[in-house]
């Protein structure tokens, strides 16, 4: 019931929020509104028989005026509808060992999505005075050059085998001071429900223009939700200092790409993260890529706990010590770019992840993907799953 009248209060705030922001904004001859139309159509089926569709609707309508040469505002509304059951079977995706865990300390294995879901992604205000930027409100606070997951990055989590999708705002406010080529210093405050458990992050940045390589520090203070007791399986509210650098440059005509932290924790082992990554364009056309994950607070074994595979799930948090991400791009004709990517680790596990974007008129796009999985039934790709994503995509 609690859930229930949650749910509809944040509806009918959501609302108000975007009816305001339209009337004020509306008075703005500068108020520019445009967007997108996507339906998501999902088939997953696996090696035991299970098989389900699902499909989704989503409306993005942004709102952005320049209120005059310093003042700059923009804001997007989000409508999500699952047109079929929106319920998902984890069962599908999980070794069988961790469901029998599961259904023995009588947790569901069912995750269920709100079926209508309406909220704003972003909106906020920039100022911007000379080389000093203030931003306020709901943003994307996106920090790292890693491609399939980002450790210097607390406050947003990537989908694997879809990085590049947008990834939702963050309250926030935020400060970027700039100088000379690639100075840069940076600090955010996230607010928590009291002042002590709000979030707080700083960045130093800056480009070695003699070695051609990008540097920075950063500096993390956040009330951390990312694991799970292993005996009660409920969130662990902990405080997490993290100490990180990123570096990114070329290498023998290789782009090349470090980031990584360092974790002090106040309920669990301190632990370190480290991405590493090359690409490089042959004279063909295709561009290559390869990363590699390394996680000191994951298992170094093959027998992941259900602990480790539900803080997957709820924060996006890796399951093995270490996986690798190689894949491959190109142009296959003029409006059609095809992909392939394979992501493994020492456990013996891999996931095929290939992928298709076209171009299907002058504002619609296509997007093809999937991912099937092979391997070591209990490592981090649990093997025999499949699925196959189609996106289409009409801007306005």
């Amino acid at each position: 019931m609690l859930n229930e009248k949650k749910y509809l209060e944040n509806r009918i705030a959501g609302f108000f929020i975007f009816l305001l922001i339209f009337t004020l904004f509306s008075r703005v001859n500068a108020l520019e509104i445009f967007g997108y139309y996507e339906n998501t159509l999902i088939q997953e089926y696996n090696d035991s028989g299970y098989d389900d569709l699902k499909n989704a609707s989503k409306l993005r309508i942004n709102f952005e005026s320049v209120l005059d040469d310093e003042l700059h505002f923009i804001s997007n509304v989000i409508l999500i509808s699952h047109h079929l059951n929106p319920i998902y079977d984890l069962g599908s995706y999980l070794p069988q060992t961790v469901v029998e865990d599961l259904i023995q300390n009588g947790f569901p294995t069912d995750l269920e999505m709100e079926k209508n879901r309406i909220f704003l992604d972003n909106a906020y205000l920039t100022w911007r005075l000379s080389v000093l930027r203030l931003r306020a409100g709901r943003q994307q606070l996106s920090w790292g050059s890693g491609y399939s997951f980002n450790p210097t990055d607390l406050f947003h989590r990537k989908d694997m085998v879809d990085p590049t999708y947008e990834k939702e705002g963050v309250n926030a406010v935020r400060f970027d001071y700039n100088w000379g080529i690639g100075g840069n210093l940076s600090g955010i405050i996230v607010p928590g429900r009291k002042f002590s458990s709000s979030g707080y992050a700083l960045r130093l940045g800056t480009h070695f223009s003699k070695y051609g390589y990008d540097v920075g520090l950063t500096i993390h203070e956040v009330d951390d939700t990312t694991s799970i007791d292993a005996s009660t399986f409920e969130i662990v509210t902990q405080n997490r200092s993290a100490f990180g650098l990123d570096i990114n440059g070329t290498l023998f005509e290789m782009g090349i790409w470090m980031e990584g932290n360092f974790n002090v924790m106040e309920k669990e082992n301190d632990f370190s993260r480290i991405v590493t990554g090359i690409d490089y364009t042959l004279e063909n056309g295709i561009y290559l890529i390869i990363e590699c994950l390394y996680d000191g607070r994951s298992d170094n074994s093959k027998s992941y706990k259900t602990k480790d595979w539900m803080e997957y799930i709820q924060s996006g948090e890796p399951i093995s010590r270490y996986r690798f991400m190689a894949g491959a791009r190109q142009m296959l004709f003029e409006l059609v770019e095809g992909g392939v990517y394979v992501f493994g680790g020492t456990d013996g596990s891999f996931l095929f992840n290939p992928r298709f974007d076209i171009s299907i008129a002058q504002n619609a796009d296509l997007t093809l993907f999937g991912a099937a999985s092979f391997g070591d039934a209990e490592g981090q790709f649990s093997s025999g799953g499949y699925s196959a994503i189609a996106r289409i995509s009409v801007f306005f």
